[in-house]
């Protein structure tokens, strides 16, 4: 099986087999970004209020289930995991790896892989709770760095 890599510091992609996906600020990579920084099961009832915090539950919960089945004809997603009520996507991240290092003291290491403020390329305007989610991971990151 081959190892998905996913960056997520600077502008987002991912890489597996030698070939390259850059992320654009599209919601289902916006998806697919918080997915991978969290790298455990999340809630679909989380996401449906992440990305549709002023539409009613029914709705949102609507509008994820188009948005993950848009996601899923992405290439490279094999490790998307989903279940009647959570999805993961277990990935491996520069920012994993960075926090890692950090905690671990190894300096160079965590200079080396960061490589500008989070998901540089997502600036989006219809999603009021993952801007607020972003700018809060950003600002964690950045202290760290």
């Amino acid at each position: 099986m081959s190892v998905v890599k996913v960056q997520l510091f600077g502008s987002a992609r991912l890489e597996k087999n030698n070939l390259v996906w850059m992320f654009t600020d599209d919601k289902r990579y916006r998806l697919l970004a918080y997915l991978a920084l969290k790298s455990d099961w999340v809630s679909r009832e989380d996401l449906a209020y992440l990305f549709w915090a002023n539409t009613d539950s029914q709705s949102a919960r609507k509008n994820l289930r188009h948005l993950i089945g848009r996601t899923k004809t992405l290439e490279g997603l094999e490790e998307l995991e989903l279940s009647s009520e959570h999805l993961r996507w277990s990935v491996q991240t520069d920012v994993l790896l960075f926090r890692q290092a950090v905690a671990a003291s190894a300096w160079a290491e965590a200079l080396s892989l960061y490589k500008g403020a989070l998901l540089t390329n997502f600036a989006t305007e219809d999603s009021p709770e993952f801007n607020a989610w972003l700018s809060a991971e950003r600002q964690k990151l950045f202290e760290l760095w």
